[in-house]
């Protein structure tokens, strides 16, 4: 397994809202295997995923048949690698939750992705680092070995987007989002806790009312991924969050009806992409509620 999705304690969410969960996802269950969040017999990897990933967390083990398997498996070409690097990550991580790995080995794949990394390659609305964050992710799922040389130039890339505040991100401006994915990358790869702890002062200036955690400083927006985020870099750095009941009645908020999770109490539908950003935002949690 990629993560080690420790189940929810029953005081996080009430049985109701357990099972209300657990019907939605499998729900979405597709009758030629995977997952679809809208509920058409269209697969995808992320979905899959979610899903898996989702189940785990609520101590529900969703049945993955012969069929799902043959989903993921098929996503890989060949030679072993994939239509892109997106699917590679849903797709792999997902088989990593279900214990087993692509049909062909996919390291060289990867590891050429990364040694060929370039950010003039990247939209510029997308994250600097989703991309070798996906990257990275995928090589610690098949426990792949980076080269040292490859490793130190991962580091230096990443540290070359900190900013004055102590956040990372593209042109001086620093979000959660980014810090969160560049905090991960650099602590999969053994870099000293040491020249990260300062971003504390960045991720205090983003752990405000009336929700806890928005994606820039001293904003009061707030959507269930920048929670997720901020609950991350709070493990990371061995961190206490303020404001955590406003955290909790955020993200409890996000419940819908039909039991999957929205990206907002006020906006959005729920969709197993934001269902488990929920609940894993809820799993974190429980480390500081019940430690």
């Amino acid at each position: 397994m990629m993560f080690d999705y420790t189940q929810l304690h029953s005081g996080i969410l009430s049985e109701n809202e357990m099972n209300k969960a657990i019907s939605y996802i499998k729900a979405r269950e597709c009758s030629s295997g995977g997952y679809c969040f809208y509920r058409q017999n269209e697969p995808n990897s992320s979905d899959t995923y979610f899903a898996i990933a989702s189940g785990k967390i609520l101590n529900e083990a969703f049945p993955v048949d012969s069929s799902t398997i043959a989903f993921l498996e098929n996503k890989q070409n060949p030679d072993g690698s994939y239509f892109g690097i997106i699917e590679a990550f849903y797709t792999v991580l997902a088989l990593s939750e279900i214990q087993r790995k692509p049909k062909v080995d996919t390291s060289s794949y990867i590891l050429k992705k990364v040694d060929s990394f370039k950010i003039q390659d990247l939209p510029p609305e997308i994250s600097i680092f989703r991309k070798i964050y996906f990257l990275i992710t995928i090589t610690r799922a098949l426990k792949t070995s980076i080269p040292s040389g490859m490793r130190r130039n991962i580091i230096d890339f990443i540290f070359s987007f900190k900013n004055e505040d102590n956040g990372f991100g593209n042109l001086n401006n620093s979000t959660l989002l980014e810090t969160m994915q560049a905090l991960r990358v650099l602590t999969w790869l053994k870099c000293p806790l040491g020249r990260i702890i300062d971003t504390i002062s960045f991720i205090s200036s983003c752990n405000i009312l009336p929700w806890s955690f928005t994606n820039k400083p001293n904003t009061s927006h707030a959507f269930v991924e920048h929670i997720h985020a901020g609950y991350i870099i709070s493990d990371i750095l061995r961190i206490t969050p303020t404001f955590q009941k406003e955290s909790m009645k955020f993200i409890k908020g996000c419940q819908t009806t039909l039991g999957g999770y929205s990206r907002s109490p006020f906006t959005g539908i729920a969709t197993l992409e934001y269902t488990f950003f929920a609940l894993d935002s809820l799993r974190l949690m429980q480390k500081f509620f019940f430690s």
